[in-house]
């Protein structure tokens, strides 16, 4: 199934890019997870964005969460 998200994700589908940060964060793989987040708000999918945030404030990157708040604050 995954095979299936990751092929779609690669061709740009960003339903299945989400899904799939989805899928690591429940798995609590955030590498992976913010990966895929991160390749979604390229695209413009801001509920990723918010997903980055959550996970470097659970990991205490603060800096990373500084950055990311700026971010944000700029699309808003």
């Amino acid at each position: 199934m995954l095979d299936y998200y990751e092929r779609a994700s690669e061709l740009g589908d960003v339903y299945s890019t989400v899904n799939l940060g989805n899928y690591y964060y429940m798995k609590n793989n955030d590498m992976l997870a913010t990966k895929y987040y991160k390749k979604a708000v390229q695209v413009g999918d801001k509920f990723s964005m918010f997903r980055i945030v959550f996970i470097y404030g659970e990991t205490f990157q603060l800096f990373e969460l500084l950055k990311l708040s700026c971010k944000i604050y700029l699309l808003l």
